[in-house]
Protein backbone atom coordinates (compact mmCIF):
# COMPACT_ATOMS: atom_id res chain seq x y z
CA UNK A 1 0.00 0.00 0.00
CA UNK A 2 1.61 3.51 -0.81
CA UNK A 3 0.24 5.92 1.80
CA UNK A 4 0.63 9.56 0.92
CA UNK A 5 -0.51 12.96 1.93
CA UNK A 6 -0.89 16.41 0.17
CA UNK A 7 -2.26 20.16 0.81
CA UNK A 8 -4.28 22.26 -1.04
CA UNK A 9 -3.02 25.97 -0.25
CA UNK A 10 -5.83 28.52 -0.59
CA UNK A 11 -5.12 31.89 -0.70
CA UNK A 12 -7.91 34.66 0.47
CA UNK A 13 -8.94 35.35 -2.88
CA UNK A 14 -9.71 31.67 -2.88
CA UNK A 15 -7.29 30.45 -5.33
CA UNK A 16 -4.96 27.30 -4.75
CA UNK A 17 -1.59 26.44 -5.64
CA UNK A 18 -1.01 23.53 -7.96
CA UNK A 19 2.67 22.82 -9.14
CA UNK A 20 3.73 21.23 -12.58
CA UNK A 21 5.30 17.72 -12.21
CA UNK A 22 8.65 17.46 -14.11
CA UNK A 23 10.17 14.43 -15.83
CA UNK A 24 12.18 13.53 -12.70
CA UNK A 25 9.17 11.41 -10.83
CA UNK A 26 5.84 9.86 -12.12
CA UNK A 27 3.11 11.81 -13.82
CA UNK A 28 5.71 14.09 -15.90
CA UNK A 29 4.00 16.93 -17.09
CA UNK A 30 0.85 16.90 -15.26
CA UNK A 31 -0.58 19.75 -12.42
CA UNK A 32 -0.54 18.25 -9.11
CA UNK A 33 -0.86 19.38 -5.37
CA UNK A 34 2.56 19.82 -3.36
CA UNK A 35 2.43 16.53 -1.26
CA UNK A 36 3.97 12.73 -1.78
CA UNK A 37 4.51 9.76 0.19
CA UNK A 38 5.22 9.21 4.04
CA UNK A 39 8.28 8.25 5.25
CA UNK A 40 8.73 5.61 7.98
CA UNK A 41 7.17 6.89 11.46
CA UNK A 42 5.69 9.70 9.70
CA UNK A 43 1.64 10.65 9.79
CA UNK A 44 -0.32 11.89 6.75
CA UNK A 45 -0.01 15.03 8.77
CA UNK A 46 3.99 15.41 8.62
CA UNK A 47 3.98 14.03 5.83
CA UNK A 48 2.11 16.55 4.43
CA UNK A 49 3.62 19.43 5.75
CA UNK A 50 7.25 18.06 5.31
CA UNK A 51 6.34 17.32 1.28
CA UNK A 52 4.87 20.77 0.99
CA UNK A 53 8.07 22.24 2.22
CA UNK A 54 10.32 20.30 -0.35
CA UNK A 55 8.44 21.47 -3.47
CA UNK A 56 7.88 24.51 -2.26
CA UNK A 57 10.16 26.10 0.52
CA UNK A 58 7.21 27.28 1.95
CA UNK A 59 6.53 26.10 5.93
CA UNK A 60 2.84 25.17 6.55
CA UNK A 61 3.19 24.85 9.90
CA UNK A 62 0.34 22.92 10.40
CA UNK A 63 -1.04 21.19 7.30
CA UNK A 64 -4.47 22.60 8.29
CA UNK A 65 -8.11 20.64 7.78
CA UNK A 66 -8.39 17.33 6.85
CA UNK A 67 -10.80 17.20 3.62
CA UNK A 68 -10.63 14.46 2.40
CA UNK A 69 -9.23 10.61 2.46
CA UNK A 70 -9.10 8.41 -0.32
CA UNK A 71 -8.11 4.78 -0.80
CA UNK A 72 -7.90 3.55 -4.22
CA UNK A 73 -6.23 0.31 -5.14
CA UNK A 74 -3.42 0.08 -3.22
CA UNK A 75 -3.42 4.27 -2.93
CA UNK A 76 -4.08 5.49 0.54
CA UNK A 77 -4.23 9.44 -0.18
CA UNK A 78 -4.91 12.35 2.51
CA UNK A 79 -5.83 15.98 1.60
CA UNK A 80 -5.35 18.84 3.38
CA UNK A 81 -6.64 22.13 3.12
CA UNK A 82 -4.72 25.13 4.33
CA UNK A 83 -5.14 29.02 4.17
CA UNK A 84 -2.48 30.80 3.60
CA UNK A 85 -2.39 34.63 3.80
CA UNK A 86 -0.81 35.41 0.19
CA UNK A 87 -0.57 34.06 -2.94
CA UNK A 88 3.51 33.72 -2.75
CA UNK A 89 6.35 32.41 -5.13
CA UNK A 90 7.26 29.13 -4.09
CA UNK A 91 10.71 28.47 -4.33
CA UNK A 92 10.28 25.11 -6.44
CA UNK A 93 12.37 22.30 -5.98
CA UNK A 94 13.79 19.64 -8.83
CA UNK A 95 10.28 17.48 -9.10
CA UNK A 96 8.88 20.61 -10.31
CA UNK A 97 8.53 22.71 -13.38
CA UNK A 98 6.41 25.49 -12.74
CA UNK A 99 3.45 26.67 -10.53
CA UNK A 100 -0.05 28.82 -10.81
CA UNK A 101 -2.32 29.80 -8.47
CA UNK A 102 -6.06 28.83 -9.89
CA UNK A 103 -9.43 29.48 -9.24
CA UNK A 104 -10.91 26.30 -8.27
CA UNK A 105 -14.09 26.73 -10.35
CA UNK A 106 -12.25 26.98 -13.79
CA UNK A 107 -11.04 23.25 -13.58
CA UNK A 108 -12.73 20.62 -15.10
CA UNK A 109 -13.45 17.81 -12.80
CA UNK A 110 -11.60 14.13 -15.05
Amino acid sequence: MIVAAGIILQSPSGRVLVLKRSSMGDAAGMWALPGGKLEEGENAEGAAARETLEETGYRVGSPGTLVMRRVTGDVDYSTFLKKVDEEFTPKLNEEHTAFAWIDPKEVVNV
